[in-house]
Formats: structure tokens, sequence, C-alpha cells
């Protein structure tokens, strides 16, 4: 608009985005996707992944559609199959120990309490509908060891809300300052009014600093072409990354 000739915030905000992905959080995407394929498996799957040193320890949490199975032996075996392909896979591409362990509720409170039959494939046969959940990140994950923001993504409007702008803008940013700098956390503040190139803070976290790396970022950050990458391409959609996809993230890298 005529007034409005700069793109800015429409509330003050606080977003962070970091890049690439840690090899914790690729598992945790992985270990979705992987039990996601399996036609007896609900959506209701969640993962938990523990790192100590080169040490995986994955615990996942997967229901089982009613009609696929006919039997809590069966639910057993083909839990149990499938976790151990997936640690097969991932010893393969990891430096250390995998341990994958599946519905653990059932080891202390019962041989029966782990049976996590669905009609719907979630816990909304029990009355959780889940709608917000433990984190709801932009990610797909819930990461407790990085730095989070204090914005929501999902149902804030794409052309102007800072909760879904601001969240591209520093993804874009910090994917960008990845391939340049490696590993990285953007971390940008913005008062109700801020133009996004000009926030209130911006940290930057890097392996080897530089400071050329703030310039790359505010580059980022004056990017005017969310909406079509928000809403055409429905760039946060919530969605399954294909395992081959995630499984070739984890491949150790090639040498000449």
């Amino acid at each position: 608009m005529p007034e409005h000739p700069t793109a800015f915030s429409n509330d003050t905000a606080f977003l962070v985005g970091t890049a690439p992905r840690t090899t914790a959080e690729t598992v945790a995407l992985l270990t979705e996707s992987w039990f996601r394929r399996q036609p007896w498996a609900g959506s209701d799957i969640k993962a938990l992944v523990i790192r100590d040193g080169h040490a995986l320890n994955v615990t996942v949490c997967v229901p089982a559609l009613a009609g696929h199975l006919s039997s809590s032996a069966e639910f057993e075996d083909v839990v149990s199959h499938t976790a151990q392909e997936l640690t097969n896979q991932l010893l393969g591409r990891l430096p250390g120990p995998v341990t994958v362990v599946c519905n653990t509720r059932n080891s202390r409170t019962g041989p029966l309490s782990g049976q996590y039959f669905t009609v719907s494939g979630s816990a909304i046969d029990y009355g959780e509908d889940g709608l917000v959940g433990r984190g709801n990140a932009r990610s797909g994950l819930i990461t407790p060891g990085q730095q989070a923001g204090n914005e929501a993504l999902f149902g804030k409007n794409p052309a102007y809300h800072v909760g879904k702008v601001g969240g591209w803008l520093v993804d874009e940013a910090s994917r960008t300052l990845a391939e340049q700098a490696g590993p990285c956390r953007i971390a940008v503040m913005w008062r109700n009014g801020s133009t996004y190139p000009e926030p209130a803070s911006l940290d930057i976290t890097t392996t080897h600093p530089d400071p050329a790396h703030e310039q790359l970022v505010r580059d980022a950050l004056r990017r005017t072409d969310w909406v079509p990458d928000l809403v055409d391409n429905q760039r946060y959609l919530p969605t399954v990354v294909p395992a081959a996809e995630l499984l070739a993230e984890l491949d150790p890298p090639t040498r000449p």
C-alpha cells in the first residue's frame, strides 16, 4: 500500500530459525515416516529421540488401525519387525549404537496396556483432538535442545502476519547462511511496526562467526516473495517427509 512501501511486522514477535537439521531431528522425522508407510499403522505416531554422544535411543508410540491386524500378538510382531528394520537402516548409516523401542507403556503396566488399536488412527477415538499438541512447530519437530521462538505458525494469515511471515523469513535466512557457513541459528525479535530487514534485535550463531554473516541474513530478511511459497507451495502444510529423502540425509558423505 502507498502508506506502507516496506513490509513490516504486524505484532511483537520472537522467531528462531536453524539449519540444517541435526541427526537426531532427521531420525525423529524418519521414524514417523518409516512407520507411516505400514498399511496397518495409524497417523498418531510420536517419536522421541535422545542422543548421548554418538548413541541414539528412539522411543516410538505407534497405533494400529482396526481391521488390519487380527490379534494383539500380530500387533506385537509387526511393530517389532518394523522397529528392527528401522534399526538396521540406522546402524548402517550412523557411527554409534542405535536402539528403537515401541509402545513402552506395555512393559511397565501390564501385557495389554501397550496395545494401541484405533478406528481413526489417532487418539481422537478417546476424545483427544490434539489440535495444539506439544509444539506444532514449523519443522514438525519439538526441539528442547534448540532455542525456540514465541510464535505459533498455524492459523496465521500468510500475507502479513509475523507469526507466519517471520517464520518463513528466519527459515530462509538460516538456510541461506547454512549453505555458506555450516550449522547456524538465527534469532530475531521484531517490534510491532518494525520493518523485517531492521528487527529490534538479531542474534546469529555459527561455528565460525564472521561479520559478513549479518549482511547475508539481513539480505534474506529483505525478501518479499513469501506468499507464493506459503500459499501455492503450501510450505508449512503438515506432511510426512518421504523416508528415502531422510535416509539420504543420513548417508555418509561420499569421498572421491
